[in-house]
């Protein structure tokens, strides 16, 4: 498994993002939170998550805000989007379909 910058910049998830996964992606959610501003994780190959997985990126979102920086998921599969809608996570991680696009309504 690989995760590392796409062009743009963006983080890119893994197509798991599972109990099995999460010390990798941990440590790399760290060190993108503590050297940028903006922190974008591509999520267009992410095909699986767990409840881990979810409470990383509720908690990646949740440390962005405290230290001020903004926290994307972008191009999110409709699996996750509906995840994140029915747990409640829609509220804390900001999703959009490209980095310029408004935030998806549902968070608020």
């Amino acid at each position: 498994m690989s995760m590392g910058f796409t062009t743009n910049e963006a983080f890119k998830l893994p197509a798991e993002l599972t109990i099995y996964h999460i010390e990798e992606f941990l440590s790399s959610l760290g060190a993108e939170l503590a050297a940028k501003t903006e922190i974008i994780l591509d999520a267009s190959d992410l095909e699986h998550i767990d409840a881990s997985g979810l409470q990383l990126l509720i908690a990646g979102a949740k440390e962005a805000e405290i230290k001020k920086k903004s926290f994307l998921l972008l191009n999110p599969r409709e699996n996750l989007r509906h995840i994140l809608s029915v747990t409640g996570a829609s509220k804390v991680v900001s999703v959009r379909e490209e980095v310029g696009d408004e935030p998806d309504s549902n968070r608020g």
